[in-house]
């Protein structure tokens, strides 16, 4: 009898720990999933939106003669502009020369060419790196920053996050582990050259690689 009562709580036993073990992991793989879409998040909020423009001038210059002066035009070759998109709205007159008067340069408004997003000098890795860690420190993250325009993932930053949940089984506590891992993806979205709205997302670079 205490052999079958021996038997009935070690099994007891085991299965506890195997809910434990099922209970940790799921745990983990949520917490590691919300770790992984904040830190895509914070990676792409880094990403810089670039414009090119062009600007179309007109160069005025004075005729003079003995009666009078007048002002002519002359062609003008347009001015491109290529820069932070912020950048170029705030200053592009002054960088295509625009000067008005007579003589001067007078130009239109600038045509918007091509939008594009940049993220530059790892400020994307470190940033889903430090979001990734602050959120679960005892996992890896591998991050992963799709900048080149000819990807299917432009423009968005990956991050996985993985590691191992220990077994709660009697005595394998160090030796067994369960490996398991989240992956967030984030996009820098932007408006479209032409239409209005909003750039379509890139694929999902998380269901590409299961």
């Amino acid at each position: 009898m205490l052999v079958l009562v021996c038997c009935f709580l070690l099994v007891m036993a085991l299965f506890g720990a195997l809910g434990l073990d099922i209970a940790s992991t799921v745990l983990a793989r949520e917490r590691w999933q919300d770790a992984a879409d904040i830190a895509a998040q914070a990676g792409a909020l880094t990403g810089e939106t670039h414009v090119k423009v062009r600007v179309d001038r007109t160069r005025w210059y004075e005729v003079c003669n003995q009666f009078s002066c007048w002002c002519k035009e002359d062609y003008m070759p347009p001015a491109y502009i290529e820069d932070r998109e912020d950048r170029v709205w705030a200053g592009w007159e002054r960088r295509a020369g625009c000067m008005p008067g007579c003589p001067g340069v007078s130009c239109s408004s600038p045509v918007l060419l091509d939008r594009w997003v940049e993220y530059r000098g790892g400020k994307a890795e470190q940033a889903a790196l430090a979001a990734a860690q602050a959120n679960a420190p005892e996992a890896q993250a591998d991050v992963r920053v799709y900048g080149d325009r000819r990807s299917a993932f432009y423009p968005s930053v990956v991050v996985r996050v993985s590691g191992a949940v220990k077994s709660w089984f009697p005595g394998l506590t160090e030796i067994l582990s369960y490996r398991t891992g989240k992956c967030g993806q984030a996009a820098t979205i932007i408006r479209k050259v032409r239409g209005g709205g909003w750039e379509d997302p890139p694929a999902d670079a998380c269901a590409a690689v299961k």
